[in-house]
């Protein structure tokens, strides 16, 4: 477990970019799992500055949605493909034949899940996961609880999850309280993966990540700890409650 702490996040968020890029510069074909929300974004405009400045090259690039709320569908302007389509795809290169998400809008969810599996392993395990965390410690959308999936499932929303995710709508209320993500295993069999977490309420998560180096359902993120390339890409407020980074 690698740990780089930035003053900002927008310094974080660079590094992260670059160090996207630079994989994809190695690898054309590059298999790269993708986070949505708030944490992402800085990075993804990043990458697309990149592509502006003919640094980075998309074009064979298979990309996937790592979770979708149940009931949206890719045109949502909620929904998570739309949020990659919206900040990324449609700025770069991106072939969208090569963008794969969860089709959440399925009425058997439980084929959807076997089947988009699948999909997430047709062109080989996965490169590079970026991740981002919850307040609560979930990575995707696996949720604290006693036991975990390791493939595509039908996750409930904790109510922290749900809070946080509230700011995209009008009211909490309007918060899907399901989603289809996919399972720890998945995340584990990546070549790479790279965290972000930003700012101070983050902060209480990182410190029991980088303190407890044991495996706590409780805290799914406790599972990376399980990974031989994990780089944890972090700013100064999230760092704020580690002593060694002070």
């Amino acid at each position: 477990m690698k740990w780089e702490i930035y003053k900002t996040l927008e310094e974080a968020s660079k590094k992260t970019a670059q160090y996207i890029v630079n994989e994809l510069n190695l690898k054309p074909n590059l298999n790269l799992c993708l986070p949505t929300g708030s944490t992402p974004i800085n990075c993804l405009n990043e990458m697309v500055k990149l592509y502006e400045e003919g640094k980075a090259d998309f074009s064979k690039a298979n990309i996937y949605n790592m979770d979708e709320y149940v009931g949206l569908g890719k045109t949502h302007p909620e929904g998570y493909y739309y949020f990659l389509q919206n900040h990324l795809y449609s700025k770069t290169n991106v072939d969208l034949a090569k963008t794969y998400s969860f089709d959440a809008l399925d009425v058997d969810l439980n084929k959807q899940c076997k089947d988009y599996t699948n999909i997430f392993y047709k062109n080989g395990v996965m490169d590079v996961m970026y991740l981002g965390i919850g307040t609560d410690g979930h990575i995707a959308f696996n949720m604290p609880k006693e036991i975990h999936y390791l493939n595509a499932h039908l996750e409930n929303l904790s109510s922290e999850a749900l809070s946080a995710n509230a700011k995209f709508f009008n009211n909490v209320d309007e918060v899907p309280t399901q989603a289809i993500t996919i399972g720890i295993g998945m995340i584990l069999k990546s070549k790479r993966i790279v965290l972000n977490a930003f700012g101070k309420s983050k902060a209480e998560t990182i410190k029991q990540l980088y303190e407890n180096p044991v495996i706590d359902p409780q805290l799914p993120a406790t599972f990376l700890n399980l990974h031989e390339d994990l780089t944890i890409i972090i700013d100064k407020d999230a760092a704020s409650l580690i002593n060694e980074f002070k």
